[in-house]
């Protein structure tokens, strides 16, 4: 029986009106350590805030008292409790989102889903076979030294749709910076700092080759979004997100 969205969603989604400053929508985000917010207008969902949004304003320099219906993601992209997990697959890769946002059949805010639900909550492994994630990384991934300062790195995540960023020290992957962390940089107004001092460490890591079944239950080990994808000397030579899984399992009819 295939598994429904509703048995997938997250109840009780914050929201926030379209008037809310994105100072505040960034401190509920940090306070509750989500990934968006949905923006709801007399009752009805209208748009959605994200992290990849906030790290957008970040290299923008929109300021914090900006109403958040300036950026906004829209029009929406629904679906229904009822809907199954292969058709968001897919809805996820055919539309390149992150999250999608259930309603009832008045159209009112149901619940949410993430790529993470997706990815962590389904049965991905299923989908993707006994595929080599190469099919999957992308081969671009961005290599910044250690003294980049915070809203140089926010444009170049920007400039590549990318949701981190590696610092490296020669080749090999030392430090790992994501869109979650440009939102506290934001709302802090930290742009011309440098992101040595944020980074995560250390990174997470697999080999070239390896296959996806491996770097799902990596993922899912140590609750992380990203990998880095290094050779054989550990120098990095792409970059692997659940992004880039989701993508590869609804474009290759895994679910079909």
């Amino acid at each position: 029986m295939n598994t429904r969205l509703s048995e997938l969603m997250t109840l009780g989604v914050v929201t926030v009106s379209p008037t809310t400053s994105m100072e505040s929508c960034t401190a509920l985000m940090e306070e509750r350590r989500i990934s968006s917010l949905v923006v709801n207008d007399n009752g009805l969902p209208v748009g959605i805030i994200t992290e990849r949004d906030v790290l957008g304003a970040l290299s923008c320099q929109i300021a914090l008292d900006t109403p958040v219906e300036r950026v906004m993601g829209k029009p929406l992209v629904t679906a229904r409790g009822e809907d199954d997990y292969c058709e968001a697959v897919r809805m996820f890769a055919r539309h390149s989102i992150r999250h999608v946002v259930i309603v009832d059949a008045a159209g009112k805010l149901a619940g949410i889903v993430s790529e993470t639900d997706l990815c962590r909550k389904g049965n991905l492994i299923g989908l993707v076979g006994e595929c080599s994630i190469d099919s999957a990384v992308d081969q671009n991934p961005v290599l910044l030294p250690r003294d980049t300062a915070i809203a140089a790195a926010a444009m170049w995540m920007g400039r590549g749709r990318q949701s981190s960023v590696f610092v490296v020290d020669g080749a090999r992957p030392v430090g790992i910076l994501t869109e979650r962390d440009m939102v506290k940089q934001y709302r802090e107004g930290r742009g011309g700092e440098e992101i040595d001092g944020i980074v995560s460490t250390p990174v997470a890591t697999i080999r070239s080759g390896s296959l996806m079944i491996e770097a799902i239950e990596q993922m899912r080990s140590l609750s992380i979004r990203h990998l880095a994808v290094v050779d054989g000397k550990g120098d990095i030579v792409a970059q692997l997100s659940e992004n880039d899984i989701l993508r590869t399992a609804g474009a290759t009819g895994g679910c079909a």
